[in-house]
């Protein structure tokens, strides 16, 4: 059936303008044996078909840059099947979510966003990938807003919570502003998982969305004044800031800006001269070298009874100006709390003297202010060489596809 309104409890995907939504019985006539055939699929409910009919039909599958592609089949002797109306009976999603739970052993790349290097490839089973799924009669009418491509790793995740409880995905890539309001409200999403960045770019509306229930920022730093203008925005909903990485799914969910390390994750993280570490079982068995794998981020430790830290951002993205580390993101923060910056993006430019110095693009929500108090602002709040020396406005940053602020652009 296809334009079932938001009501429906069979909705599986929507989108803006004219085209029609579509339900799981639509999605089932479309992914029903015979098995997948390889190819790279154009448009998002395309890429999603395509995601769906191979991990149902037990495929390996291989993400990155937007493409999805058919990887292999099960090794001899694995189980892979579809599951008959005898399993499942009740309907078309409920089918669909049998099938991901009986072919756990697909297997999965994705590929690192690139925010601050050469981008990597790790390798889940879908398992591995389930353990993060939360299922319940509670989450049967979620619609989820899908602001990651879906071959990202965030992305995925966000499917599969809705594929696994038969929920509504309705398309909010590469939407801004009034439209995100105006199509969750059309269909009814109450559950958002985006960056920051997005939700800075998002920020302020004129009236919430009553139906939105929770709100998940990753991917980047949040800061403790961000998280709290989303709980304004969206007083309905509980709002969660979450540490993940392409190399190991989710591993951390905060409210707040600090994280803490719970009890079943005691041994298996640690801090290490500033830096995050992970144990090699929580990451993908193909980034496993040695018993800790480096996560390349930087940590401030705000507790140490209990343990408790804020991400400060990539190592990677260090700029080493006249011998001082300079932390782009920290610079970036102290922008975004200027009243009317939505967005920052802080880089090193080479420079005879001092070998590097600072440049911020800066996105305002209206008119720009003067850059002699912008720059004031910042005198007041950091030391000299962490105050950029370049200002341009511009009309939006260079984000990766998967709404990050890339950081080698």
């Amino acid at each position: 059936m296809i334009g079932a309104p938001h009501g429906e409890r069979d909705l599986w995907f929507a989108a803006g303008g004219r085209e029609p939504a579509v339900t799981y019985a639509h999605l089932l006539e479309e992914i029903a044996p015979p098995a997948p055939v390889a190819g790279s699929p154009q448009g998002l409910r395309a890429t999603l078909v395509t995601l769906v009919r191979a991990l149902v039909h037990g495929e390996d599958l291989a993400c990155g840059d937007g493409v999805v592609a058919i990887a292999g089949t099960a090794p001899t002797g694995q189980e892979r099947r579809w599951p008959g109306p005898s399993d499942f009976p009740s309907s078309p999603a409920a089918m669909i979510a049998a099938s991901l739970r009986a072919n756990r052993s697909s297997r999965v790349t994705f590929q690192t966003s690139g925010t601050s290097g050469p981008p990597k490839r790790s390798t889940h089973t879908l398992e591995r990938l389930q353990h993060a799924v939360v299922t319940g009669e509670h989450h049967r009418g979620d619609v989820w807003g899908l602001a990651y491509p879906p071959t990202s790793i965030a992305g995925f995740q966000v499917c599969l919570q809705a594929w696994c409880n038969g929920n509504g995905i309705v398309d909010l890539l590469g939407v801004q502003g009034e439209e995100v309001l105006r199509r969750c409200g059309e269909w009814g999403v109450n559950r958002l998982s985006a960056t920051p960045t997005f939700f800075r770019l998002l920020l302020p509306i004129r009236d919430p969305l009553p139906g939105l229930r929770s709100c998940t920022l990753g991917g980047e730093v949040a800061d403790t004044a961000l998280l709290q203008r989303v709980r304004e925005a969206f007083p309905g909903a509980r709002v969660h800031n979450v540490y993940a990485l392409t190399e190991a799914g989710t591993v951390l969910r905060s409210e707040g800006e600090e994280f803490s390390i719970p009890d079943e994750l005691q041994d298996h993280v640690r801090i290490q001269e500033g830096r995050l570490w992970l144990r090699h079982t929580l990451v993908a068995e193909d980034r496993r070298a040695g018993d800790w794998f480096d996560t390349g981020d930087l940590v401030e430790v705000t507790s140490r009874t209990p343990l408790r830290f804020r991400v400060q951002g990539r190592a990677g993205s260090v700029i080493n100006v006249g011998g001082s580390k300079v932390n782009p993101e920290e610079v970036e923060s102290i922008l975004l709390s200027f009243p009317g910056i939505v967005g920052a993006r802080v880089a090193g430019r080479r420079n005879s003297v001092t070998g590097m110095l600072l440049e911020a693009e800066v996105v305002w929500k209206d008119r720009p202010r003067p850059e002699e108090e912008v720059r004031a602002f910042l005198q007041s709040r950091l030391p000299p060489e962490r105050v950029p020396r370049i200002f341009q406005a511009v009309n939006r940053l260079t984000l990766t596809a998967s709404g990050k602020v890339k950081r080698d652009a």
